[in-house]
């Protein structure tokens, strides 16, 4: 393997799809830009703009590779941002996966109605909007520092009349009474 000898890479980026299917390949509108184009950094056309990129701009990801100013907008708004998300939020993707989503997330009232004290928030896909984070919801979390901890009386209480349904739910095709954990 050759060791890299310029210090970019030239990037032809996409902007827009065609809007009808082409006769074929060769008559793409979006394929003879590139192909007439892509040896002029600096063109910005209709289908894909063409730039000569820092390499080292590829070295972590995500790759921002949009054209048509995308790259600038993102650059632009992380330029301005008074604080980087992983500031807030150091983990952020899948928090649980219950298998019981009723049973499991609830109002903040509810928990607090059973005595439940083992939570933490639960942010879905539908309580975020513009930009903001309505949190409705608190998730049942037996958990100290990922290790899973006994459960009190009252949760006990909280969970007892979902105990056949919890026990019948499947992690990685098995039920937890198959896995050998309780409900």
């Amino acid at each position: 393997m050759r060791n890299p000898v310029q210090p970019t890479i030239r990037a032809v980026r996409g902007k827009r799809a065609e809007a009808t299917r082409p006769q074929g390949p060769s008559h793409s509108p979006i394929w003879l830009e590139i192909r007439d184009k892509s040896n002029q950094p600096g063109f910005d056309g209709t289908y894909v703009s063409v730039d000569d990129v820092p390499r080292d701009s590829f070295a972590s990801h995500p790759w921002s590779i949009g054209g048509g100013g995308a790259v600038e907008l993102r650059e632009s708004i992380e330029d301005s941002a008074a604080f980087r998300l992983a500031e807030l939020c150091p983990e952020i993707g899948v928090q649980v996966i219950t298998g019981e989503e009723d049973v499991f997330a609830r109002p903040r009232a509810a928990f607090k109605r059973a005595d439940v004290i083992s939570v933490r928030r639960f942010v879905t896909g539908n309580d975020i909007r513009n930009w903001t984070s309505f949190d409705h919801s608190l998730v049942f979390y037996p958990y100290s520092d990922g290790v899973f901890e006994y459960l009190d009386s009252a949760t006990r209480r909280s969970l007892w009349q979902w105990r056949t349904s919890l026990s019948k739910r499947k992690y990685f095709g098995q039920s937890q009474l198959e896995r050998k954990l309780e409900w």
